[in-house]
C-alpha cells in the first residue's frame, strides 16, 4: 500500500513538471479573449499574467521570464 502511494506521488509530480514545461515552451494563448486585451501586454500591472496567459498575442514566446 505504501509503495502504491509513493508511486502515485512520484507520478503526480512528474506530470506536474511535464505540464509546466510544456506550457512554458508552447507558443499559444491560454487565456480567454487575449486579442481584446492586447493593450495590457505592456502594462506593468498586468505583465506577469499576460506573459502566462497571452504569450502568442503579446509576442512573449521567444522571451524568458525571471521571477
Amino acid at each position: 500500500m505504501k509503495v502504491s502511494f509513493i508511486l502515485l506521488i512520484i507520478s503526480t509530480i512528474f506530470l506536474m513538471i511535464y505540464a509546466q514545461n510544456s506550457t512554458n515552451t508552447t507558443c499559444v494563448d491560454t487565456g480567454f479573449d487575449c486579442c481584446s486585451k492586447a493593450g495590457l501586454c505592456t502594462n506593468s500591472g498586468y505583465l506577469t499574467i499576460m506573459r502566462t496567459r497571452c504569450r502568442k498575442t503579446c509576442g512573449f514566446c521567444n522571451t524568458t521570464t525571471t521571477g
